[in-house]
């Protein structure tokens, strides 16, 4: 009966880890896709003249370096 209750736990804990590593791929994702489109569609004059591409990429792996942790 406790080896049953030990499995069982196990298990449980194991199908949580997948969930969260599932949807933190996921949601990194949706996010990295949505970044990059608002990205390639601001207007050129407005954003990439003024924002260096140092502070563009900080802000990508900021954003999902947050989603993985």
């Amino acid at each position: 009966m406790v080896g049953c209750l030990a499995f069982a736990t196990g298990f449980f804990i194991f199908l949580r880890v997948c969930l969260f590593i599932f949807s933190g791929l996921q949601a990194s994702k949706k996010i990295h896709n949505e970044l990059i489109q608002k990205v390639f569609n601001a207007p050129i004059n407005l954003f990439f003249d003024v924002t260096p591409i140092g502070k563009i990429l900080n802000r990508f792996s900021k954003d999902l370096e947050v989603v993985d942790e």
